[in-house]
C-alpha cells in the first residue's frame, strides 16, 4: 500500500523546481502583459510578445512534465493514467486554440485580447491535471494548486491594474 510519504518527497531539487518555475515565468508573463499594453509598440512588436508569452507557457508545460516524471509517481489504472489524459489533453488544446483564435481575430495583438484568453489558462492547467494523471503525481497536484492560484491572481489583478473595459464592440488594433 502506497502512503503519502511514497508520493511527496521534499528533499527531490524537481519538487521545488516546480513550484518555482511557474512564480517565476508568472512574474515575466505579467512584464509583458505591461508592454503590450504600452501603445507605442509596433504591431510586429506586441506579435514578438505574444510568442514569448507563448513559448513561457510552453517552457512552464515543459518543466511540469519534467517535474512529474523525476518526482515519485504511481501507476493507478489503464483509464486514469492513459486513457482519461489523452482525452482531456486533447480537448484542451483543441478548445484553447479555438478560444486564442477568435479572441486574437476580435482583439487584435492587444492588451484586450490577453485579458479576454486569461480565461484559456484555467483550461491550459487542464494539460497539466493530464499530465498529474498520466503519472500518478501527488506532487503534481500540488503544483497544480499553485498554478491555479497564480492564474486566478492574474485574472482577477490585470485586468484592474490596466484599466481594461469592455464598453465598446470595436475591433482593436
Amino acid at each position: 500500500m502506497l502512503l503519502i510519504e511514497d508520493l511527496v518527497d521534499f528533499t527531490n531539487a524537481w519538487f521545488y523546481v516546480g513550484i518555482l518555475c511557474p512564480l517565476f515565468l508568472g512574474l515575466l508573463g505579467v512584464s509583458i502583459h505591461t508592454r503590450i499594453s504600452e501603445v507605442k509598440y509596433s504591431v510586429l512588436t506586441r506579435k514578438i510578445y505574444f510568442l514569448a508569452l507563448f513559448l513561457l507557457l510552453f517552457i512552464d508545460n515543459i518543466v511540469f512534465i519534467l517535474s512529474v516524471k523525476y518526482c515519485p509517481h504511481a501507476f493507478i489504472s489503464y483509464l486514469w493514467s492513459i486513457y482519461v489524459p489523452l482525452i482531456v489533453l486533447f480537448l484542451t488544446i483543441i478548445f484553447c486554440s479555438i478560444f486564442a483564435i477568435k479572441s486574437l481575430s476580435k482583439y487584435g495583438f492587444t492588451i484586450h485580447a490577453l485579458n479576454d484568453m486569461n480565461g484559456i489558462f484555467f483550461f491550459v492547467i487542464g494539460t497539466k491535471i493530464s499530465y498529474c494523471l498520466a503519472y500518478g503525481s501527488l506532487c503534481g497536484i500540488i503544483w497544480i494548486l499553485v498554478d491555479f492560484i497564480l492564474t486566478l491572481v492574474k485574472l482577477l489583478l490585470i485586468p484592474e491594474s490596466f484599466g481594461i473595459a469592455y464598453e465598446d464592440n470595436k475591433k482593436y488594433d
